[in-house]
């Protein structure tokens, strides 16, 4: 056997050595259940079943008039227990009898603010050897990337936006002693604090490096929030270590760190022209606590950073190697260092120098010298650094930006389409049954329309809508959709949801200029009495060139023919696409390798991706093995 699916409560504090596991997203109902034999009141005497000390205090407060005795084995055995006399009442997880098929068995559930149950009830675990690198690749659609950030030095507002971003949305954020409270109150999660002062360790840097590999493999949004900036003196490389250890995925933000706060913001400027051209940072400080030399020996061996370099590279280096530097030295290059997808070179003293003439770049260029310049992070999620294009509105490109993030990805988030609102007419929505709204987009500019002519919104008609997206920006507003598909989040699954026969209803059908006409057809197929009107304008947006991407996202069929007319690469990128108007375009515009989403969701979308590419790898290593 090569690895086990079970309930995640079966896993121990500390796992045996030599295994590895995460959870599964699939939850069940968490509660706990009370179940009596069929077809009879809920007893007041007898025995119960409980099958752990806190069922046992919750059976002992509420239920005094039962014996309480252990209940051990299968649910099989457990339910014939029950049904054979041996106990009048057990108490278990509803988890399990859901899954075991046995809803209907179900009494009661208990609620949780009476018996609160464990955090892993419910829910599923995948347990196997550790260093098994297909079951590694499984989890990495299943674990977001772990976020290292700064919190910047000593107050709230030198927090980067990012970091603050990522504050917001996290599900667990683990802080150090230096972050500003007032930060905190951003968190949009459980707060863990694993502060380390002069001789005042909340814990030991192992056990904070395990808490948060514990957490991400629980399938959490983890922030790691340190003091300052996170590479610097953060013990940074020792909690990255333990993720690529395990092969999590994490990213690294950039924070302002205390040394920028300490010169730029004081006047004790670290460069001045013509004056001092550069500094030396470094700690005393040793691995073991203790405190070593900074004299003159240490700091000629210390890594050197060369801002505004690139270009006197060639002659910079070689006086470095006439001063006793190794031809051999790592040396690297990194440009547009901060931008989404920076470029780097790496080689040595005497290789780098042609490696920047033969491949040029006009962005801003910093050079590093020494031992730090053969490093790198690692990219071990699902999309391993794959630099994903995504070309929608910025509001849905934000939610797929957070996606392909969780995977280890780069967006770069480029829309190709400007919408705008057009002068809509709705002052005589009175007359209409429904109102119908086919996109995100869509809703929004017509609750803008709503809020110009001052309209009440408890007197619009009935509204539907062709997915949970579209709903979300109405329902934020109050306006809760009276129709919209479960599943199939298209014009498919609206046609599919609506009644067989419209009965002569008037529908509004309010479109951008460039909509499809699959749905107007489906409802009047149905017979609805449409009117459809213009409410926003779809056209190319302005802009450049196309960044380059492994991956390309698209949502409509407008932005498929824009990408088509300014790349025209239509052979190598992956294409996932929202639905399916916009594949057969991109199909019939050359596209190759197209992945359509499985719901018409910029979620889907990336999942889509990232699963092909999970896919694509265990057929790799499944190969191997064989």
């Amino acid at each position: 056997m090569d690895g086990a699916v079970h309930s995640a409560k079966d896993l121990p504090p500390i796992p045996r050595e030599g295994l590895d596991w995460f959870w599964l997203d699939s939850r069940e109902d968490p509660r706990d259940v009370l179940v009596w034999r069929e077809g009879e009141a809920r007893p007041s005497s007898g025995i119960v079943g409980v099958s752990s000390v806190r069922r046992e205090t919750y059976c002992t407060g509420h239920f005094p008039g039962l014996e309480q005795r252990a209940l051990r084995g299968t649910m099989e055995e457990r339910l014939a227990q029950l049904d054979a006399g041996k106990i009048d009442l057990m108490v278990t997880a509803a988890a399990a009898m859901h899954r075991l098929g046995w809803a209907h068995r179900i009494c009661e559930y208990i609620p949780a603010e009476e018996l609160a149950p464990p955090e892993a009830q419910g829910v599923l675990a995948v347990t196997f050897r550790r260093g098994d690198l297909r079951f590694e690749e499984i989890r990495r659609y299943y674990v977001p990337a772990v976020r290292f950030a700064g919190s910047g030095p000593g107050r709230e507002g030198l927090c980067t936006v990012e970091a603050r971003e990522e504050l917001e949305n996290c599900d667990v954020c683990l802080y150090d002693a230096l972050v500003d409270p007032a930060l905190l109150r951003h968190a949009g999660g459980a707060l863990l604090y694993t502060g380390k002062r002069e001789g005042r360790h909340s814990m030991k840097q192992e056990e904070i490096s395990h808490l948060i590999l514990d957490e991400a493999r629980k399938g959490r949004r983890v922030l790691r929030l340190k003091g300052g900036d996170p590479g610097l003196f953060g013990r940074l490389s020792e909690e990255v270590d333990m993720m690529e250890a395990y092969g999590i995925p994490y990213r690294v933000i950039p924070g302002v760190s205390s040394m920028n706060a300490a010169t730029s913001a004081t006047g004790l400027l670290l460069t001045k022209r013509a004056s001092h051209r550069g500094f030396c940072a470094l700690t005393p400080r040793q691995r073991d606590g203790g405190s070593g030399s900074a004299g003159s020996e240490l700091r000629k061996d210390l890594p050197i950073v060369l801002f505004m370099s690139v270009r006197t590279a060639e002659s910079v280096f070689a006086e470095l190697i006439e001063e006793g530097r190794s031809p051999d030295e790592a040396a690297a290059v990194i440009f547009d260092a901060g931008s989404p997808a920076p470029r780097i070179l790496k080689g040595s003293l005497s290789t780098l120098p042609d490696l920047i003439r033969d491949n040029p770049d006009e962005a801003p260029g910093l050079i590093i010298v020494g031992e730090p310049a053969s490093l790198g992070f690692s990219s071990p999620g699902a999309l391993k650094g794959m630099r994903v294009l995504l070309t929608s509105s910025p509001a849905l490109s934000e939610t797929g930006r957070r996606k392909v993030l969780d995977f280890g990805g780069i967006p770069l988030v480029q829309p190709l389409i400007r919408l705008e609102r057009t002068e809509c007419a709705l002052d005589d929505l009175d007359r209409f049954d429904w109102i119908c709204l086919s996109s995100p987009s869509g809703a929004r500019f017509f609750l803008d329309a709503l809020k110009d002519i001052q309209k009440d919104l408890r007197t619009i008609p009935p509204v539907m809508v062709c997915g949970k997206r579209t709903a979300a920006p109405l329902e934020e507003a109050g306006i809760y959709p009276d129709l919209c598909p479960d599943a199939f989040f298209s014009a498919k699954g609206l046609l599919e949801a609506l009644p067989a026969a419209g009965r002569g209803e008037h529908v509004l059908k309010l479109d951008s200029d460039r909509a499809g006409r699959e749905l107007a057809d489906g409802l009047e197929a149905k017979g609805y009495i449409l009117t459809r009107r213009i409410l926003y304008r779809n056209s190319p947006a302005e802009g450049g060139s196309l960044s380059p991407a492994e991956a390309v996202v698209l949502a409509s069929r407008s932005a498929a023919e824009t990408y088509a007319a300014r790349s025209g690469n239509m052979e190598e990128p992956q294409f996932a696409v929202i639905g399916e108007p916009t594949r057969r375009r991109l199909e019939e515009l050359g596209g190759l390798h197209i992945l359509p989403a499985p719901e018409a969701t910029m979620e889907d979308c990336i999942c889509a991706l990232a699963l092909y590419n999970i896919n694509k790898k265990l057929k790799e290593l499944c190969d191997g093995i064989s």
